[in-house]
């Protein structure tokens, strides 16, 4: 891959001329929140936009920080090796050199008591595995400071957790994180006598948020389009509020705006071009791209993805993608989605904070016990549905989420997008 251009206009981390969005949006808390979740979403969300216009300090405050975690749970460095024989597209042979920094993380605790003996967490899933791919806007975070998010998931999975740190934009740009993904998932399951872990596709769960959520499906859907190569399909993968649209096209990435946690977008003056308006990307004719945003994949073109546990929050910015992906994109595959209301993006590491997040933790750990052992699992575990998650003042109830009542909420969405593009407008004619 050329990157002679990209490196020219790219300047180290440190020295980046970066500014806040231009517009930015006011907290509004969402109704139903009892007062201790808005202070925490509000301060979270005060850091987040804080971070839109200094991209040095983000990584300072969250990629190199190390998270606890309680006594039992075992940290082990190691390096993935880079696949030198898979190269993406526009990849050269030096882009796959060197080896990926990753780390073990395993919950070994002994339950203390009967009670605890009969948890099903108290009991390990035979010979399976967790593939974590973190989030942070392709940008930022580490396997360290996920390591909160990780040793539940090994917990609750009963599994070991591989956590990698994926090489970060804007200095590596697509597909070179994705390889580095795609890297750890073959790495998992060559064989140990040639180098790999020595799983099998079928004991391997994969698990990513956010923009780590984003190469979940990408994963899979290159697995899928390589059939051919039978490097094969995990048994299952998980994403929480998966990042599928880099276009930013639908219309909740505007109007859950003055909810949601994470700012708009971060605008960098020193990488933002014509041709270049996003961190991940080379040029913005990749932003469409299947393997960028999988919002424009199809499941007509390759088949069906293995049984996947989508996690979202009802007023963050990416759910309307994330709706339209799992109902309309790949309308037959075993998706299961759980919508939460009045969760804002990645609730989950909120845990143990937020109940809720750490209820969604313990469903996810379900799943991928369900998927590693699917003959002891109940087998509705791998038919499709889709669930509205209500958080109720007299506690958490569930309801079937229908195609109309996803019409519904696309359709209110698209109303309140036009709504408060109407101000914007007039002020705009205003000025000319």
């Amino acid at each position: 891959m050329d990157r002679t251009a990209i490196a020219a206009n790219d300047p180290a981390p440190t020295t980046m001329a970066l500014v806040p969005p231009a517009e930015p949006v006011p907290f509004v808390p969402w109704p139903a929140w009892p007062p201790a979740l808005a202070a925490v979403v509000h301060v979270t969300r005060s850091k987040f936009h804080a971070f839109a216009g200094n991209l040095a300090y983000m990584r300072l405050v969250n990629s190199d920080v190390t998270t606890p975690t309680p006594p039992g749970v075992v940290i082990t460095p190691t390096a993935v090796p880079r696949r030198a024989d898979v190269l993406l597209e526009d990849m050269t042979p030096a882009d796959a050199v060197g080896s990926i920094p990753a780390e073990w993380v395993d919950f070994r605790s002994v339950p203390s008591t009967a009670a605890d003996m009969a948890t099903p967490e108290s009991k390990r899933c035979g010979r399976g595995v967790v593939l974590f791919i973190h989030g942070g806007g392709f940008v930022s975070m580490s396997a360290r400071m996920y390591r909160t998010m990780t040793w539940r998931l090994s917990k609750y999975a009963g599994t070991k957790v591989l956590a990698i740190d994926y090489r970060l934009a804007p200095e590596n740009v697509f597909p070179l994180p994705l390889h580095d993904v795609i890297s750890a998932y073959l790495y998992l399951t060559a064989p140990a006598g040639t180098g790999g872990a020595g799983y099998k596709p079928s004991e391997v769960f994969v698990v990513g948020d956010s923009a780590g959520g984003g190469m979940v499906f990408s994963l899979l859907l290159w697995l899928r389009d390589n059939a051919a190569r039978a490097f094969g399909l995990p048994a299952g993968a998980c994403t929480m509020s998966p990042w599928l649209d880099l276009t930013q096209s639908m219309p909740s990435t505007r109007v859950n705006g003055p909810h949601d946690i994470v700012p708009f977008k971060m605008i960098d003056t020193t990488h933002e071009t014509p041709r270049r308006s996003h961190y991940y990307v080379a040029d913005n004719a990749q932003l469409a791209h299947p393997l960028v945003s999988p919002l424009f994949a199809r499941e007509g073109q390759g088949g069906l993805l293995p049984p996947l546990l989508v996690q979202a929050g009802d007023c963050e910015r990416f759910r309307d993608e994330i709706l339209l992906v799992v109902r309309d994109r790949f309308p037959a595959s075993p998706i299961h989605l759980e919508l939460y209301e009045g969760m804002v993006h990645d609730f989950q590491l909120f845990a143990p904070a937020l109940a809720i997040g750490e209820a969604a933790l313990r469903r996810v750990g379900k799943f991928a016990r369900a998927c590693l052992d699917p003959v002891a699992a109940d087998q509705s575990t791998f038919k499709r549905h889709m669930t509205f998650v209500e958080l109720a003042s007299s506690g958490r109830t569930e309801r079937v989420l229908t195609n109309e009542d996803v019409d519904e909420i696309l359709q209110k969405s698209r109303e309140k997008l036009i709504a408060i593009s109407k101000p914007s407008e007039k002020a705009l004619r205003s000025r000319i």
